[in-house]
């Protein structure tokens, strides 16, 4: 009997102890990839500083007039004297963070970046900064792969694309190296967003130093060389932040400089234009097309009904292969041919919202794919296809407008993305199409559930098994 009760309370205990050890292997995983991540940008850090120029911050960026220099001495002042209020001993932003934590040993995401992000806020304010300060690491990451930038200066407020991105900034407690580790990682995705891109600078901010580096991209080869400051103190001659540090200052000078100065050249977005009876508008570039990397050009943008003020549109409609069409009218109005999608009108409209993907520059093999696709639960819908004004390629419409991660997700989503993503292929087996380039530039997240997009590398089933035949026939006669 006592042998039995001790089996059972063993029995009783094991899940308990199977959880505590799923907690420990958790914990292991979590501190093994942080290590990884650390030491890869470490690595990356040592690569390019050791092979770095020297960087003139006089020369590269404009100096601040007198006003600016005024109004940035009593920003600084006046956040100090804030900081102060709540922490009476605090002297400097290093101060500040270990006051914040209550303790020697800071976050830096906790404690740290609060802190360095209403700095570079108020400095913003004080030089006028024309730029969009967001932070891209707690608020809302840039869409796309290449990680969570720290803190991103960007074209226009709220378009967190790599497209739009002017200038990143990125916060260590004391690393530099590694901050110039994922710098690098970040203009990569930079110079592969705007392929006219030659240049830009980066800023690496620890708890009392700041550098800045210039990071040049080789044209033709895409090698990436970087310049660098000697790094530059956030404090003055009395050990305290202020106006006088040379770190504080060539912060505002990066805040102050126009666009044009970090090399930035606006995107070029089509014109407003209705399409489908519905107005397509605010375009935002996501990824270019380009002549080194062949692809088609996607845009975000908002698909709307068109507002009662619109002036009326000729239109004209003919038959292609069964589907609808309809021409929105001559360049003079708003746009070329339109194809839409079949279905029934309650349908369209149920699945019809104000965001979407454009694609432009696709071919007729993945136009034909959308439409064998159709409207699948896992995967994009094509709503329409038609040619922009003003742009003789042929163009897609597509919803809904999925989400792209810049981070790898917690495991309960990426849990809920595999699954999507398997439903997704086997949706696409049962309508006869292969998607073909499976991989996690092609899947994202929308209100919960995964999609599976890009279908430019797809075929329909019936092609792929007639070259099989035709291959296997080859090889028997061989």
């Amino acid at each position: 009997a006592r042998q039995e009760a001790a089996a059972a309370r063993q029995e009783a205990a094991a899940p308990k102890q199977q959880a505590v050890v799923a907690q420990q292997e958790s914990a292991a995983l979590r501190m093994n990839r942080c290590s990884q991540t650390t030491q890869n940008e470490v690595a990356i850090g040592k690569v390019f500083a050791a092979e770095a120029g020297v960087l003139d911050a006089a020369v590269a960026l404009p100096a601040l007039s007198q006003d600016q220099l005024n109004s940035v001495t009593s920003s600084v002042a006046s956040l100090l004297q804030a900081w102060r209020a709540t922490w009476p001993d605090v002297k400097t932003l290093e101060d500040a963070v270990k006051a914040k934590a209550g303790t020697s040993n800071p976050n830096e995401k906790k404690h740290m970046q609060p802190l360095v992000m209403e700095l570079i806020e108020v400095l913003g304010d004080a030089v006028g900064t024309k730029l969009s300060i967001a932070d891209t690491h707690q608020e809302g990451p840039i869409d796309g792969q290449g990680g969570a930038i720290d803190c991103s200066l960007l074209w226009r407020k709220g378009v967190h694309h790599w497209s739009y991105l002017v200038c990143a900034l990125e916060f260590k407690l004391k690393d530099m190296l590694a901050a110039l580790g994922q710098l690098i990682t970040r203009c990569r995705c930079m110079f592969d967003a705007q392929s006219e891109r030659t240049f830009a600078f980066a800023v690496g901010l620890t708890c009392n130093q700041l550098q800045l580096y210039r990071v040049q991209s080789n044209p033709t080869t895409g090698a990436l060389y970087v310049e660098k400051t000697i790094p530059l103190s956030l404090e003055d001659a009395q050990q305290q932040m202020s106006a006088e540090a040379q770190g504080i200052t060539l912060l505002a000078q990066v805040l102050a400089a126009g666009s044009n100065v970090h090399g930035f050249k606006p995107p070029v977005v089509p014109v407003d234009q209705v399409v489908a009876g519905r107005l397509l508008c605010g375009f935002q570039l996501v990824r270019p097309g380009s002549s080194k990397v062949p692809g088609a050009t996607v845009y975000k943008a908002k698909w709307r009904q068109v507002p009662q003020q619109q002036p009326p549109i000729d239109s004209q409609a003919s038959s292609i292969q069964g589907v609808n069409t309809a021409g929105i009218g001559s360049e003079e109005s708003f746009g070329g041919d339109t194809m839409e999608v079949d279905g029934s009108d309650d349908e369209q409209q149920a699945s019809v919202d104000d965001d979407c993907i454009v694609k432009v520059g696709v071919t007729d093999k993945e136009v034909k794919l959308l439409q064998q696709v159709g409207h699948q639960p896992h995967c994009v819908r094509l709503m329409a296809a038609c040619t922009l004004h003003g742009n003789q390629q042929q163009c897609v419409i597509l919803q809904p407008c999925v989400h792209v991660f810049s981070t790898a997700p917690d495991l309960k989503t990426l849990a809920k993305l595999g699954s999507d993503v398997a439903s997704a292929i086997a949706e696409l087996f049962e309508v006869k199409v292969y998607h073909r380039d499976i991989s996690r530039n092609n899947i994202g997240f929308y209100n919960g559930s995964g999609y599976l997009f890009d279908f430019s590398a797809g075929k329909l089933r019936h092609r792929v098994q007639t070259v099989i035949k035709c291959w296997l026939a080859m090889r028997i006669l061989a």
